[in-house]
């Protein structure tokens, strides 16, 4: 009896040491896997700013004037300035059409899309479908995602689309920032939809 009651002692003080040991293992690798801040004078804007004033009075602060700073966008996901042009006082950019396809009856043609190289609420898709001799127009609300914006899905009867002929569909997007149109226009027949 008292070997068996020694044994469960020592298997519980086995069992308690062992996951101890798991939770500072697990306590450890998640220190080690978590971003650093760095506070450092060299990283700390205004520091820096007020450095750079005394080597050069002439430098400026360009943060100052950015959208996702201003706005209160992250400045660690910068945007892609790569697609973007300055068109007026709004900066351009690229939105896609992501995708489209019948609803499931079959009545519809869904179409999707977005601009990947912004993160944004309040903007504004308008997707249009043009044919030779036509066009169809649907507007919809855009909004944030985790790294694009995305525009609500648009739905258009076929019945409003025309049989026999090539149909594209392009997307326009437009916020109080930017604006732009897509290139990526795909083109289909509706008897291929079904």
């Amino acid at each position: 009896m008292k070997i068996k009651q020694k044994m469960k002692k020592k298997t519980r003080i086995i069992l308690a040491s062992t996951l101890a040991l798991a939770l500072v293992a697990c306590a450890t690798v998640a220190y080690i896997y978590k971003p650093q801040q760095n506070n450092t004078d060299a990283n700390n804007p205004v520091v820096k700013e007020s450095t750079d004033k005394k080597e050069d009075s002439k430098k400026v602060d360009d943060n100052s004037a950015k959208p996702e700073k201003r706005d209160g966008y992250s400045p660690d996901k910068p945007i892609n300035t790569g697609d973007q042009q300055s068109s007026g006082s709004k900066k351009s950019v690229v939105p896609i059409v992501s995708g489209y396809g019948l609803s499931v009856d079959k009545q519809y043609l869904q179409i999707d899309g977005g601009v990947n190289s912004i993160v944004e609420n309040g903007g504004s898709c308008e997707f249009t479908l043009y044919w030779s001799g036509g066009s169809v127009s649907r507007k919809s609300s855009s909004f944030a995602g985790p790294s694009s914006t995305s525009c609500h899905m648009i739905e258009v009867s076929l019945s409003e689309l025309p049989s026999g002929v090539d149909i594209s569909v392009k997307v326009s997007y437009s916020s109080k920032l930017y604006t732009g149109e897509s290139s990526n226009n795909p083109s289909f027949r509706k008897e291929s939809l079904r």
